[in-house]
């Protein structure tokens, strides 16, 4: 089972399951569900991880916001343009990256997109 996510040229977030679409909306979160959550897949294992979510306008508003900045980042990729790196090599989000070898092995990027700083919660 593969998910991806995408934004249309008309604004919309796109879900695609094993290459189908399954569901279109302007933001993130449809409707007004108190409760939700994030379905995250181990591409290693592929293993499925539900992380549930009280739906508080504060937790939306921070959804919504990550899901812009994975999908700025993902469309420069499929364009073929990779973000330039934002950490040093020896900076302490760079200890712990899974992707740590291979972001650093790799060429260095052209695209200045801003690193996502996580909310305080």
């Amino acid at each position: 089972m593969t998910l991806n996510l995408s934004k249309s040229l008309k604004g919309e977030y796109v879900f695609y399951r094993d290459g189908i679409e399954v569901a279109r909306s302007k933001n993130i979160i449809t409707n007004n569900a108190k409760e939700a959550f994030f379905l995250y897949e181990n591409k290693n294992t592929q293993e499925i991880l539900l992380i549930p979510i009280q739906m508080t306008a504060k937790n939306k508003k921070i959804i919504d916001e990550l899901f812009v900045w994975l999908c700025e980042v993902w469309d420069n990729f499929k364009e073929g343009d990779l973000p330039m790196r934002p950490f040093l090599k020896t900076s302490y989000a760079c200890k712990g990256c899974p992707i740590k070898k291979e972001c650093w092995a790799g060429e260095t990027g052209t695209i200045q997109i801003e690193a996502y700083e996580v909310p305080k919660l």
